[in-house]
């Protein structure tokens, strides 16, 4: 089979389960949440745990992520998602239940950024360059998509499917995903623009300190970042589960 084709049929599945299964359990986790403690701070607290590795390592893994094998990235981040759901499944028992799901919300969200950085910075390596455009624009819906529809799911899911059990499917989940990217093919190639001297996190964080403008803007976004899908994704779990038992 062409590799190119090849690709195509493993990149979108991949990505949609690692992204999907992410968002599913930290919204699934948190109605839960909502369920034991009746209190929507904890939600929003599971929440912010999942949210803040993505705000603050996505640089970091940006800028060294083109220094390393994207494949291997991408399989470490399913195989360390599907160890830790393996992980909480095995210990729910045992261990106290909030400390598990806020310890799985923050490592889910970093393994599955790993999986996402490397997908999207290997699309020139696995795709021909008539169809870049294309695969920039399916990845952008699909990562969009996993996480608009992630809220609805995850509330489906706690709905219908026992908490733990859905744990441990979701653990399955990744480790499939992880098997069928041992099939991609990724050229691990050095551009002249990977090769050149990267500007370096803190010179990036120092720049933007000294120019206002900039600073402001960032500021802004962040806030924007967090406030709106927090507007959102908070009140309506906390009323479905208080008021329409």
């Amino acid at each position: 089979m062409n590799s190119y084709l090849k690709n195509k049929l493993i990149y979108f599945p991949g990505i949609f389960i690692s992204l999907l299964g992410s968002v599913l359990f930290s919204f699934a986790t948190g109605m839960y949440l909502l369920d034991v403690t009746h209190q929507g701070t904890s939600y929003a607290f599971n929440i912010i745990l999942y949210t803040i590795p993505v705000v603050v390592l996505s640089p970091i893994f940006g800028i060294f992520v083109d220094r390393y094998s994207k494949k291997k990235l991408i399989i470490l981040g399913d195989f360390l998602n599907a160890l830790l759901m393996f992980g909480i499944f095995y210990m729910w028992n045992s261990v106290d239940n909030l400390t598990l799901i806020y310890a799985g919300s923050v490592f889910t969200s970093i393994f599955s950024l790993l999986v996402s950085i490397g997908f999207e910075s290997g699309i020139a390596q696995m795709f021909e360059k008539d169809w870049l455009v294309k695969a920039n624009s399916l990845s952008s819906i699909i990562s969009s998509g996993s996480r608009i529809a992630g809220p609805f799911l995850g509330g489906l899911v706690y709905a219908f499917i026992d908490i733990r059990t859905f744990i441990l499917f979701n653990g399955i989940s990744f480790l499939f995903s992880m098997i069928i990217e041992t099939f991609l093919t990724i050229q691990d190639v050095k551009t002249e623009a990977e090769k050149k001297e990267k500007i370096s996190l803190t010179k990036g964080l120092r720049y933007m300190m000294v120019d206002k403008k900039l600073k402001k803007y960032v500021v802004l976004l962040i806030i924007l970042n967090f406030s709106f899908p927090m507007a959102i994704v908070v009140p309506i779990p906390y009323l479905i589960t208080n008021y329409f038992p």
